[in-house]
C-alpha cells in the first residue's frame, strides 16, 4: 500500500483530504512521512478495504463511499 501511494505524484489523490493538504506541504521525506501516518491510523477493516480499492481485488460495497 505505501508504494501504491508513494508511486507518483495522482497517487496522492487516493489521500483523504486532510492528509492530502499535508502531503501538499511538504517536500522530500516528509511526503512520505504524510503517507506513514495515513496508513499507521488506519483500523485493520479500514486498510483491508482500502486495499482492495486501490488494487481492484473486491468490489466491495454499494453502500461505501469511494
Amino acid at each position: 500500500m505505501f508504494a501504491e501511494l508513494c508511486r507518483d505524484a495522482k497517487s496522492r489523490f487516493l489521500l483523504p483530504d486532510d492528509f492530502r493538504e499535508l502531503y501538499d506541504c511538504s517536500r522530500g521525506p516528509a511526503q512520505k512521512r504524510v503517507i506513514c501516518d495515513f496508513i499507521a491510523g488506519m483500523t485493520d477493516i479500514y486498510a483491508w478495504e482500502f486495499y482492495n480499492r486501490i488494487r481492484g481485488t473486491n468490489g466491495g460495497s454499494i453502500f461505501r463511499r469511494l
